[in-house]
């Protein structure tokens, strides 16, 4: 996903195998490395996050898809925005699709924002 992503706008050149490879392979690095942190941390996570002392794997999956979902998300954003208004204008999408894909993401940027502020702030 990210190697295509890097890809499609442009900072990896398409034909790159040798670039996509390693993209790809820094980014499963630094998933791997997330697992063992929140492993790790994830009693005061789940304090954090839950608040509840109880940790078992329920939790940590819940704590993991809670964390890639406040990562991934912006980033996919922005690479579907990218795209969409980057795309050869013979099928770039008209102007109501455009003010709609950037209301739908005006709208889910904050419910993310807001969403996390109130975790943080309690």
């Amino acid at each position: 996903m990210w190697g295509d992503m890097f890809s499609c706008i442009g900072t990896i050149p398409k034909g790159d195998a040798k670039k996509l490879r390693k993209v790809q392979r820094i980014a499963e690095a630094c998933y791997m490395t997330l697992v063992p942190v929140l492993a790790i941390y994830g009693a005061s996570a789940s304090k954090w996050l839950f608040g509840t002392d109880k940790v078992g794997p329920g939790t940590l999956v819940i704590a993991g898809q809670y964390v890639s979902g406040l990562v991934c998300t912006p980033v996919l954003i922005f690479a579907i925005c990218w795209l969409a208004f980057r795309t050869d204008k013979r099928i770039r999408m008209g102007n109501v699709s455009a003010v709609c894909l950037v209301v739908s993401v005006i709208v889910i940027t904050g419910c993310i924002l807001f969403s996390t502020l109130k975790n943080l702030l309690g």
